[in-house]
């Protein structure tokens, strides 16, 4: 956790930004904009998990890992994109190398399949109130579906994905 998806319990116990949409907000205002922001967060990316991590993991007598991603990794602008393929291909060469697995795991889907921080749920509040859940909603079943469809279709005959979390604890 804390790659791919901030959250609030992760990040020092800070629990007034709990999600990742707050955090990446209250960045960009330290920083003096969005631009800034999106820098930092790609550094975040590019370096909060690297090859000694998954080698550390491998010696501790682990076999896979789960890595945890929002689905704005592949959605921007009403269109699917291929911006999270950067950080999966990674991670899965690293794990190659390795010996090791990986899982994917739509940690945070579209509409909130959950009232948590870690869904992205800027909806919610510390209570966690049931009614934030649009996941079931409109379209976003089906966006879902086709991001994972986007996914799939690139890791199909990849060996190292062991295989897909479609939804982190939906409700």
């Amino acid at each position: 956790g804390n790659w791919l998806v901030w959250e609030g319990y992760l990040m020092m116990g800070d629990f007034n930004y709990r999600t990742h949409t707050q955090f990446f907000n209250e960045i960009s205002a330290a920083l003096g904009g969005d631009d800034k922001a999106k820098e930092f967060e790609y550094q975040w990316r590019m370096n909060y998990v690297d090859e000694k991590a998954i080698a550390d993991l491998k010696e501790l007598g682990f076999n896979s890992v789960r890595v945890p991603f929002n689905f704005k990794l592949f959605y921007r602008d009403n269109t699917i994109v291929d911006d999270g393929f950067e950080f999966f291909d990674r991670v899965i060469s690293f794990c190659r190398t390795h010996g090791m697995y990986v899982l994917l795991d739509m940690h945070g889907a579209p509409g909130y399949q959950n009232p948590g921080d870690h869904a992205d749920n800027v909806d919610s509040n510390a209570n966690q109130p049931r009614d934030t859940v649009k996941f079931w909603d409109g379209d976003n079943v089906a966006l879902a579906a086709s991001i994972w469809r986007h996914i799939a279709s690139r890791y199909v005959d990849e060996p190292v994905v062991w295989g897909f979390d479609l939804f982190n604890e939906p409700v």
